[in-house]
C-alpha cells in the first residue's frame, strides 16, 4: 500500500488545480507598484516591485530587465534592485530577463558575482540574445533558462599601439581569469577555452547541446540541492513528501513563470 502523503495528494490534485487557477483569476485584486521606472524611459537596467493582495493575502512580484549594452554603470543598478528586493520578504514571483550583444567584460563579472550572491535566476527569451559580456552574467545566475540565442567571441584588447608579446600577455591574464570565475561558478573551465578559440570578429553561436555541456541552460545543481534542503525545513515536510510535491506542481503546471510559482507555494504550504 502507498504512503499515506501519496494516497491524500492523488486525492487533492484536482482541488490544487482548482485552487491554483482560482487565485490566478482573482478580479477584485488590489494592486501596490511599489517602485517603477519612470514613464517614457528606456533605461540599460529596469526594475519592479508590485504586489498583489488576493483573499488577505499579499504576493509581490519582482522583474528586472537588462538590455543593450553592459556597461560600468550597470553594476550599482543591478545592486541597488537586487537589494532592494532583498528587503521585501513577500516576494514569491521573480523575473530577471537579459537582451545584449556584450559590452564591458569586468561590469559582466561584477553583475554575474551580484546575481550569484542574491541567489537570482536568469531569462534569455526567445526574442533575445546574450552574446559576448551577457555569457558571463549569464554563468553567475543560480539557474537560467534559455530559449534566445546565446554567443561567444575571443575578447578584443582595446590598448592602442601594444605590442604582439604586450596582446600574448593580456590575453593570458584575461583567459585566467574568465577560467577563475568560472570555476567559481561551477560552470565548465571549457566555456573559457572555447571563448579564447573563437573569432575576434563575428559571433559563435552555441548550439542547446553546447548550452547544456557548458552548464548555461540549467540550474547550478548545487544551488537546487540547497533550495531544496532549505524548502524541506522552512515548509515543515518530510523529503519524500516534498519531492512528492514539486511532482505534482510539475505535473499541474509544467512550464515555468509567475503562474507556477504562485501554484507551487499553494500546494507546498498545504495542510
Amino acid at each position: 500500500m502507498p504512503p499515506r502523503h501519496h494516497r491524500t495528494l492523488h486525492g487533492y490534485r484536482q482541488g490544487v488545480l482548482v485552487i491554483c487557477l482560482c487565485l490566478l483569476a482573482v478580479a477584485c485584486t488590489v494592486r501596490e507598484r511599489l517602485f517603477a521606472p519612470p514613464a517614457g524611459s528606456q533605461p540599460t537596467v529596469a526594475h519592479e516591485i508590485s504586489c498583489e493582495t488576493e483573499s488577505g493575502q499579499k504576493w509581490c512580484s519582482f522583474r528586472l530587465a537588462l538590455t543593450g549594452n553592459i556597461q560600468p554603470k550597470d553594476v550599482a543598478a543591478v545592486r541597488e534592485a537586487l537589494e532592494m528586493a532583498a528587503r521585501e520578504p513577500r516576494i514569491a514571483v521573480e523575473r530577471i530577463t537579459i537582451d545584449s550583444s556584450g559590452g564591458n567584460a569586468l561590469a559582466g563579472f561584477a553583475i554575474g558575482r551580484l546575481l550569484r550572491q542574491h541567489g537570482r535566476s536568469l531569462h534569455v527569451a526567445r526574442d533575445a540574445r546574450c552574446y559576448s559580456a551577457c555569457v558571463l552574467v549569464l554563468a553567475g545566475a543560480v539557474s537560467r533558462q534559455v530559449e534566445g540565442s546565446v554567443g561567444i567571441h575571443h575578447p578584443t584588447i582595446d590598448l592602442p599601439g601594444s605590442t604582439p608579446a604586450e596582446a600574448d600577455s593580456f590575453f593570458a591574464g584575461f583567459h585566467d581569469e574568465l577560467r577563475d570565475y568560472l570555476r567559481e561558478m561551477r560552470v565548465p573551465g571549457a566555456l573559457a577555452d572555447a571563448t579564447m578559440q573563437a573569432p575576434a570578429h563575428g559571433m559563435r553561436i552555441l548550439s542547446p547541446a553546447e548550452l547544456d555541456s557548458f552548464r548555461l541552460s540549467r540550474p547550478d545543481p548545487l544551488w537546487e540541492a540547497a533550495i531544496a534542503a532549505k524548502d524541506v525545513v522552512g515548509w515543515g515536510l518530510s523529503r519524500d513528501a516534498y519531492a512528492d510535491r514539486e511532482r505534482l506542481v510539475a505535473e499541474i503546471w509544467p512550464a515555468s513563470g509567475a503562474e507556477r510559482t504562485v501554484c507551487r507555494g499553494h500546494v507546498l504550504a498545504w495542510r
